[in-house]
């Protein structure tokens, strides 16, 4: 069943920080160390306002590579957290890769929470900041911790904050391994979709430039019988959507053999839009075929595939995706001059007694 979420762009969503968590009578923030200058400002808003109120866990995720500058700047991170907090931060290091090169990101990610968080029914509420969380981390936790306030039967509220920028989601350029898989704790009942036949498969990749070989394996990985990219629109650019059709013509019209009014569209800035367009198109489909599996791949901006998450753990959806083995900065000739560098605070309220009726 569809659900009417709350959430909060821009100043909203600052009001909503600053007049709700003082009334919050015990807040777990679960934060992230990493690169990503958004990295202690969320943190920073909550100090000001609750901060005797607030228990910190940060999740520091472990890549064999990336760039040495990037961890040198998440070591500097580190470092102004400590500040921050006066004390050093408790971290939870999380590797994302075995030793054999297994992704094991999400499965570490859930046994060191477990252990970490032993009874939740000390908050009142749970903040998740995935300013410098990798899907893979943060698609999971939001699952885990939503199911284990459902099962305490607690009033618990878990949100979502993260600092939309475009310019910081389009500077870092994931280098991507080369296998697809599963995301811990969305298989949608993946077993049963694995080989052609069994059963009928939609895959809705979120389309972001310059990722050609990523979408490759994931479409060999999944052999869909249908794909629906989903495009941004409006985006943060106005012609987003040409430029993304024209890069991804090829496949497109050659590979996914998708026509074009399959073609959907979702606000990039908007995390509802896309979860109501994913939840309409799978209804629809589910109406004509007795047995179909909606997939999800989602990529772009953070705000964006918050609605994939939010439809994914509603309706039991796939997550198909490729993990990353590190990251590197765009060189500052090649960042494009026109993207918006404004920073706007967004919340989504994920659950607790709010939606009880």
């Amino acid at each position: 069943m569809m659900r009417d979420y709350v959430w909060h762009g821009n100043d909203e969503a600052d009001n909503f920080v600053k007049k709700y968590f003082p009334s919050a009578k015990s807040i777990l923030y679960i934060g992230s160390i990493g690169f990503d200058p958004r990295t202690l400002k969320t943190y920073q808003k909550f100090k000001e306002v609750a901060d005797c109120k607030i228990t910190t866990l940060f999740i520091q995720e472990e890549r064999k590579q990336g760039s040495a500058a990037l961890r040198a700047r998440a070591k500097s991170t580190k470092d102004k957290l400590a500040g921050e907090l006066g004390r050093p931060p408790e971290i939870c290091n999380i590797p994302i890769f075995a030793e054999d090169g297994a992704t094991i990101g999400g499965t570490k990610l859930i046994e060191a929470i477990s252990t970490q968080i032993t009874d939740i029914s000390k908050y009142s509420d749970i903040v998740i900041d995935i300013c410098a969380m990798s899907r893979g981390i943060f698609f999971p936790l939001t699952k885990y911790l939503r199911d284990i306030i459902n099962a305490s039967g607690k009033d618990i509220s878990l949100h979502i904050l993260v600092v939309d920028q475009p310019t910081v989601d389009y500077s870092y350029i994931p280098d991507y391994y080369d296998r697809a898989g599963w995301m811990k704790g969305f298989d949608g009942g993946a077993g049963l979709i694995s080989g052609a036949g069994v059963a009928t498969k939609l895959w809705m990749p979120q389309l972001m430039s310059s990722r050609p070989t990523v979408y490759n394996t994931l479409h060999r990985f999944l052999a869909p019988d249908d794909v629906c990219p989903i495009l941004p629109f409006p985006g943060i650019r106005p012609k987003m959507v040409d430029e993304l059709i024209m890069e991804y013509k090829d496949e497109i019209t050659n590979v996914w053999n998708t026509e074009l009014q399959n073609i959907v569209l979702a606000a990039e800035s908007d995390p509802l839009d896309t979860y109501h367009t994913v939840a309409r198109v799978h209804a629809e489909r589910k109406k004509i075929f007795s047995r179909a599996f909606t997939i999800l791949s989602p990529m772009g901006s953070k705000v964006s595939t918050i609605g994939g998450l939010l439809a994914a753990m509603d309706f039991d959806l796939p997550v198909a995706y490729v993990e990353t083995l590190g990251y590197h900065e765009l060189p500052k000739s090649q960042q494009n001059p026109d993207l918006d560098d404004t920073e706007r605070l967004v919340h989504v309220w994920v659950d607790g007694p709010i939606y009880k009726s």
